[in-house]
């Protein structure tokens, strides 16, 4: 054989393309899952956290909810009242987070052989 007369001391080793490929990969599916696994509970940690916030903020503001009943507030109002306030956090959380993720995402994507340009668009829609 050709093979053992040019490199005697090296065996034959032949794999197929499409398991080289698939191994390559495997990394980068395995990285996905664990990302996706905690992504799923910090957003739970999260919802707690918001969860949390809400009930200290009523807690705290019992005798203003009580003011604005008796003078003929409505429940929706007061909602807003809440949400508002939970939407400036969940604003500045929001601007402070694409900055980074977009950092990170980029560099992340360097890695490849085909590589693609984060659009704004997807950092809309995760908001």
């Amino acid at each position: 054989m050709i093979w053992d007369d040019m490199f005697p001391d090296y065996p034959f080793e032949y794999e197929f393309l499409d398991q080289e490929y698939n191994a390559l990969y495997q990394q980068e599916t395995r990285a996905g899952n664990i990302f996706a696994s905690f992504s799923i509970l910090a957003v739970l940690i999260a919802c707690l956290g918001l969860v949390g916030l809400a009930s200290y903020m009523v807690e705290q503001r019992t005798k203003e909810i009580g003011v604005r009943k008796v003078l003929g507030a409505t429940a929706s109002q007061i909602i807003t009242l809440f949400f508002r306030d939970f939407l400036v956090l969940v604003l500045i959380g929001f601007l402070i987070s694409i900055p980074i993720a977009w950092f990170v995402m980029s560099g992340w994507l360097q890695n490849f052989a085909y590589r693609i340009e984060i659009q704004w668009v997807i950092f809309l829609a995760a908001g």
